[in-house]
């Protein structure tokens, strides 16, 4: 078996790749004349073609959105957060993340999901996602089965974690009961995107999602 003891990285067509963690971005967004990033996401996406490479099982809910309170209408001027018992439907899909549709829904995973909120000024989406992309195809492939075996790879899994500081928090998170909610109506979420809201008046606030479960913690 060959080791992997290259100095450097290359692309598929022998090129060096300058770095592995980063992709090329203006303020903050990646470039469409990054090469290599794209590389790298085709390579991903088209390496696993009888399913989704990732999110391939779950469920989905249709419910309303209901406004508690008019400090979010005070931050934004989107008509469904205006006005406190303002109702607007959604659809939430939860799903498992990393591994195949083959696993059960009480596995231990990132787990993940998205809301779609029906709005009078059209639809609005807040999802799970990571905002580098050029390190998806990794934290991806770190937690999904090992090839020659079909069995979870718990080296690779560490050794992303190990070795990617800011994945340390979300790391955590999946280790703690975060990972093995008791079914979807108790996971909790949490953006990963900052969005940014403006009022009537045209001030910008800077906002995160935070989707907190009420349901018991025990099904006792």
């Amino acid at each position: 078996m060959a080791k992997d003891d290259s100095p450097y990285v290359t692309s598929a067509f022998g090129q060096p790749v300058p770095t592995v963690t980063h992709s090329l971005q203006i303020g903050g967004y990646p470039v469409s004349s990054d090469v290599h990033l794209f590389e790298k996401q085709q390579t991903f996406n088209r390496a696993k073609a009888l399913e989704r490479m990732v999110h391939p099982s779950g469920s989905g809910a249709f419910g309303y959105f209901e406004t508690t309170t008019d400090e979010a209408g005070k931050l934004s001027k989107a008509m469904f957060l205006q006005g406190v018992g303002k109702n607007t439907p959604v659809f939430t899909r939860f799903s498992t993340v990393t591994v195949g549709k083959e696993f059960p829904d009480s596995c231990r995973n990132p787990r993940g999901f998205a809301v779609k909120f029906y709005t009078e000024g059209g639809n609005v989406s807040d999802y799970f996602a990571v905002p580098l992309k050029v390190s998806w195809p990794d934290v991806i492939r770190s937690q999904q089965r090992n090839p020659r075996n079909f069995l979870i790879d718990y080296d690779s899994w560490y050794d992303f974690l190990a070795n990617v500081p800011e994945s340390m928090h979300a790391g955590t998170m999946l280790m703690s009961d975060h990972g093995t909610p008791v079914g979807w109506r108790f996971m909790d979420g949490f953006g990963c995107h900052t969005f940014k809201w403006v009022n009537a008046s045209g001030a910008q606030t800077f906002v995160k999602y935070h989707w907190l479960s009420e349901q018991p913690r025990s099904i006792a």
